[in-house]
């Protein structure tokens, strides 16, 4: 893992703030149909890669879990309790934050897609849903994009989740 500075963990953090109006004024959109409550893990899923500036928040934050604790077992997130519950919750990723909002992404090809957690918004078109209660994710992940290139120098370092265990 590449040593990551401490400004740009703190321009980690500032975009991180960044983020949580928009995900609470979604939160608040569709409180009536969101299912995700604390402990709720069916999106946490195994192996999954983040940038390395992320995986670096997560290791400064966490050293001790990530040093002296086990992953969870094969199968959900590595970090991820025995009650279900995420160790590392105060500094997640970008990817778990906005997990179960409605979510618009533009693909390569320009087209436009729409996501939800299929627990959440149950009978609800995502065609439907107006702009201003999708999360736009493109201009974020640009943004995560361009720190790490500016970081490592077009590397563009993304690590596993789990291959954080034992790391100092």
């Amino acid at each position: 893992m590449i040593d990551y500075s401490e400004e740009s963990l703190k321009t980690l953090d500032r975009f991180y703030q960044a983020l949580q109006p928009d995900i609470d004024r979604l939160e608040s959109a569709h409180a009536s149909k969101m299912q995700c409550k604390k402990g709720c893990h069916a999106c946490c899923i195994d192996d999954l890669v983040v940038f390395g500036v992320e995986a670096a928040n997560i290791v400064k934050h966490h050293s001790a879990l990530v040093q002296n604790e086990k992953p969870h077992p094969k199968g959900k997130c590595a970090f991820l309790n025995n009650e279900g519950a995420c160790r590392i919750y105060d500094v997640r990723p970008f990817v778990c934050r906005t997990q179960g909002l409605p979510l618009k992404i533009i693909n390569q090809k320009g087209n436009e897609l729409r996501d939800v957690c299929p627990l959440n918004l149950e009978g609800v078109n995502l065609n439907k849903i107006p702009e201003k209660q999708l999360l736009h994710t493109n201009p974020y992940e640009e943004f995560l994009a361009r720190l790490q290139l500016a970081i490592d120098k077009g590397q563009m370092e993304r690590i596993k989740l789990r291959s954080l265990f034992g790391k100092k």
